[in-house]
């Protein structure tokens, strides 16, 4: 009789594994790498779903947003001669973003630095969460990933918006 047991749940967990290999195989078709600037390093590299669009702003940010408009994530460089702090300041300053007193320890592919969490509106008044993650990528550049999405979005959306911002690298930055 035990062994039937054991022979079932095999059985069971081979399927199920097969299920999830299928599954991971169609996350993985659907899915492109967006890589920014196209030719230039240091560069971003994101893995985003095939239905999400993306752009290039005048300020030369990738702007990567979910095919429901729900969540996008901005990936940019800039020069500066100050601290990530004294940066991140400025920019939410500049964004009329709240500066958080709270930094975390943060890092993208290996390069140190920090994430700031905080609120904006959008024009239309809707309440946006942002994460900014900034690291310094050479003497006086840093980089920047920032996840902007809804303050109502479902725990799955925030999930799967989580996952695309683990996908961001940095390649070509001086360590």
């Amino acid at each position: 009789m035990r062994s039937v047991v054991h022979m079932k749940f095999a059985v069971f967990v081979g399927r199920l594994a097969g299920v999830l290999l299928c599954v991971a195989i169609a996350t993985a078709a659907s899915a492109r790498e967006l890589r920014h600037p196209a030719r230039a390093v240091p560069a971003f590299t994101v893995q985003v779903p095939d239905d999400w669009t993306y752009s290039v702003g005048t300020d030369n940010a990738l702007v990567a947003v979910s095919q429901d408009r729900s969540t996008s994530i901005v990936l940019s460089f800039g020069a500066d001669s100050g601290s990530l702090e004294d940066v991140t300041r400025v920019m939410f300053l500049a964004a009329g973003v709240a500066t958080p007193a709270d930094k975390t320890p943060a890092s993208i592919s290996g390069l140190a630095g920090f994430s700031f969490e905080s609120t904006m509106k959008n024009g239309k008044g809707e309440l946006l969460q942002l994460k900014l993650t900034i690291v310094r990528v050479g003497e006086r550049r840093h980089g920047t990933a920032t996840l902007l999405q809804y303050a109502g979005n479902s725990p799955e959306q925030r999930q799967f918006a989580e996952s695309v911002m683990r996908s961001v690298q940095i390649i070509g930055a001086g360590r």
